[in-house]
């Protein structure tokens, strides 16, 4: 296996960086609204993982 210099390991954080800062944002409502939806499927894989 090839180790990759600094500066390539460097370029290769910054271009991902970039393809982030390209995505839009969530406001807040948006979190809470998928943070609430989550929830309740946590608590179903929970309970299906207890009785396995």
């Amino acid at each position: 296996m090839k180790k990759k210099s600094s500066s390539e390991k460097d370029r290769e954080i910054l271009s991902s960086v970039k393809r982030e800062m390209q995505e839009p944002r969530q406001t807040t409502s948006v979190r809470e609204a998928l943070a609430f939806e989550a929830a309740p499927a946590a608590k179903v894989q929970v309970v299906h993982s207890a009785r396995a």
